[in-house]
């Protein structure tokens, strides 16, 4: 941080003496191209998402169940009882409050996963009946995935 504002106050102090324009100018030029660059750059940190999550994997009866949820740990793991034979592919978005609790999980339609609606909603169950753990620095509240194979 230092080095670039050494930087930018050598630019600052030269700047107008080599283009021969009034210093005052310039302070108010450079104010605005600040005061800019701190907006759009405030309103990409509130836009920011974590982008690559790290895959995470549990087992879940005769089923393993990859998650995406990076800095948590399941701690309960749930139960799965499928009473067909379908198969498929089931992704689950989820959120979870700072205690590790899931507050809302709903499926989302994926090219290659299955509309087989019980099985959507059997993953639907698992992953509102699934708990992780929590921590003094946990977000309040943290979007995740879960991708269900059956």
């Amino acid at each position: 941080m230092c080095p670039i504002l050494f930087v930018v106050l050598l630019i600052f102090i030269n700047f107008p003496i080599q283009f021969k324009i009034s210093t005052m100018k310039f302070i108010k030029f450079t104010f605005a191209i600040l005061l800019t660059l701190i907006v759009f750059g405030a309103q990409a940190q509130e836009k920011k998402e974590p982008t690559a999550q790290t895959e995470q994997t549990f087992v879940a009866g005769k089923y393993t169940v990859k998650y995406f949820l990076d800095g948590r740990k399941v701690t309960k793991v749930p139960k799965i009882d499928i009473l067909t034979a379908d198969k498929g592919s089931v992704v689950i978005e989820f959120q979870i409050d700072k205690y590790g609790n899931v507050t809302s999980a709903a499926a989302v339609n994926e090219t290659g996963c299955t509309t087989n609606t019980y099985l959507l909603t059997k993953a639907k169950q698992a992953a509102e009946t699934t708990h992780f753990d929590t921590a003094p620095t946990s977000p309040l509240k943290q979007k995740g995935k879960m991708v269900f194979e059956f």
